[in-house]
């Protein structure tokens, strides 16, 4: 369980590092609202919409 915990936030952390997500380009569902995986906690100030609501 705990490996795919540590998965889900490595590719939390691939979106959220990505240049697609600086520039604006990736989005999932609604712009500026969250890509829906869980961020380590020292990654948690890069978080937008939904996902700040419910990780930051």
């Amino acid at each position: 369980m705990q490996a795919i915990h540590l998965a889900l936030q490595k590719i939390g952390v691939e979106l959220y590092g990505s240049a697609y997500h600086k520039a604006g380009i990736l989005v999932f569902e609604k712009p500026g609202d969250g890509y829906g995986f869980p961020m380590p906690k020292n990654g948690r100030y890069l978080l937008v919409g939904a996902d700040k609501t419910f990780e930051g």
